[in-house]
């Protein structure tokens, strides 16, 4: 048992790399390339947008909003889908950390009877700062975060996990590859949701 687990919703949850590179440009029309998507990844994605002229003025909830029912119906991996449900049935304490707006994230939770299986979500809403989040639910739950877990998929939450005093477990096929999440040290790096699944004593 550990004494939470904190999941990364977008790349971990749901593989939504290239939904969101679609939306920003076609939606939001935002020229953002793939290659500066991932960049911005590498430190807390919202800081980095505030320093990038492309990004002034957007209006993260309403982009959120207007994408939310279609990222709803994205799929999930069916062993993602299982590894939760399974974490749940054996009393794991569930949350889900996430730069995305929570108003979609639990839109995405309901369609894929999930929503039980977490304790809380925590999104844009409750603050830009991964590593905040993660030390202020801790404080109010008495988590020890150096018996926990952050699963998550990109070397800023990696960075941002580690300053929180959470082990990470780094998986490769969400926005970073293995290259670039390796670069900045997870305590665990997996290539495959069995991977993962190890990792979690499943």
């Amino acid at each position: 048992m550990f004494s939470a687990i904190f999941f990364d919703f977008d790349g971990v949850l749901v593989d939504s790399f290239a939904f969101h590179l679609k939306h920003l440009n076609e939606d939001a029309r935002l020229p953002v390339s793939a290659e500066r998507l991932r960049d911005l990844h590498a430190v807390n994605f919202h800081e980095a947008t505030q320093h990038d002229a492309t990004f002034d003025g957007v209006d993260w909830v309403k982009y959120h909003q207007l994408i939310a029912p279609a990222e709803a119906k994205q799929p999930m991996h069916p062993l993602a889908q299982a590894t939760i449900r399974e974490l749940y049935e054996r009393k794991e304490r569930l949350y889900i950390v996430s730069s995305g707006v929570t108003a979609g994230i639990k839109h995405f939770l309901a369609e894929h009877s999930l929503s039980e299986c977490f304790l809380d979500v925590f999104g844009y809403e409750q603050g830009l700062s991964k590593t905040e989040k993660l030390l202020n639910v801790a404080n109010r739950s008495g988590i020890n975060l150096q018996e926990s877990l952050f699963v998550t998929d990109t070397a800023g939450d990696v960075c941002e996990g580690k300053a929180a005093g959470v082990p990470v477990l780094a998986v490769t096929f969400g926005f970073h590859d293995r290259e670039m999440i390796k670069a900045a040290s997870p305590e665990y790096l997996c290539d495959r949701w069995e991977e993962a699944r190890h990792i979690l004593d499943l």
